[in-house]
């Protein structure tokens, strides 16, 4: 008995898988027309009341059903793709942009790491609601280490591509990036940006970061410092900010590199 006649939805969803695929390895394919969906329906119309295939070849109508789940995934690739929305303030050329934090700014040596919403962009004087996400990196200072989950900031400052990688065969940070909906980065120091003083956070996730910061605060007033701190705030709260490149290698070598993403398992045990 074939295998395949048992299990009819396993083949629709390779299908649908292989289109996901296609999408995203050759993104040229997402724009597809939706008049290209006419032509499996189209040939399985045909070959259902036009012809009268031999048993043999019964299979060749399953073919129209495959190629739509084929297109069905690459065309949902597109409507998922946040840089496709009219209002992405990537279509906008603007200087001036209002973001939202999106989550808690990650220190670096010189910088933070901010993953930001666009909400607002200004063009010819005039403000426009907008969507999209945008990685900020920005200068250190008093200022900067003051803001949080939420807060609202006005920048004024050129938005770039994310970079392609520069070597071969080296981690493609663009594609990672863009599986996270982020395709634009800027760079901004103290001179180029300020605090609306509005804070637009949710709840919820607000209770959340700071009942984390809390706990934070515990580990270290245990005098628990450097890699141990790291390496417990990482098991037990799934903070890896102050994970150090040598740390993260060395569970990478033994292959117990996940242990260091929290889970509710791990708490739990």
């Amino acid at each position: 008995m074939n295998i395949w006649n048992s299990i009819p939805f396993v083949r629709l969803l390779i299908a649908f898988l292989c289109g996901l695929l296609i999408a995203i390895n050759v993104p040229q394919l997402a724009s597809l027309n939706w008049f290209l969906f006419l032509i499996p329906i189209g040939l399985f119309l045909v070959l259902h009341y036009w012809f009268k295939l031999n048993y043999h070849f019964r299979f060749i109508k399953g073919l129209p059903i495959i190629l739509f789940f084929v297109l069905f995934g690459i065309k949902l690739i597109e409507l998922h793709n946040e840089i496709n929305y009219p209002h992405h303030f990537g279509h906008n050329k603007s200087d001036y942009f209002l973001v939202k934090i999106n989550e808690p700014p990650k220190s670096k040596q010189k910088t933070l790491k901010i993953i930001g919403h666009v909400i607002a962009t200004q063009n010819q004087k005039k403000w426009s609601a907008t969507t999209g996400k945008l990685l900020i990196y920005i200068e250190k200072d008093k200022q900067s280490n003051l803001l949080k989950y939420g807060d609202v900031i006005l920048c004024h400052a050129e938005i770039k591509n994310t970079p392609y990688p520069k070597n071969p065969y080296e981690f493609d940070y663009k594609k990672y990036l863009a599986f996270h909906q982020i395709h634009y980065q800027t760079y901004l120091n103290h001179h180029n940006w300020t605090n609306t003083g509005q804070n637009k956070a949710n709840p919820i996730l607000k209770f959340a970061y700071n009942l984390r910061n809390y706990l934070l605060d515990l580990i270290a007033k245990n005098n628990i410092k450097g890699d141990e701190y790291a390496i417990g705030s990482a098991l037990i709260l799934g903070y890896n900010d102050d994970l150090s490149n040598e740390v993260i290698g060395s569970f990478a070598a033994t292959g117990a590199l996940h242990v260091l993403s929290v889970s509710g398992l791990h708490v739990g045990i």
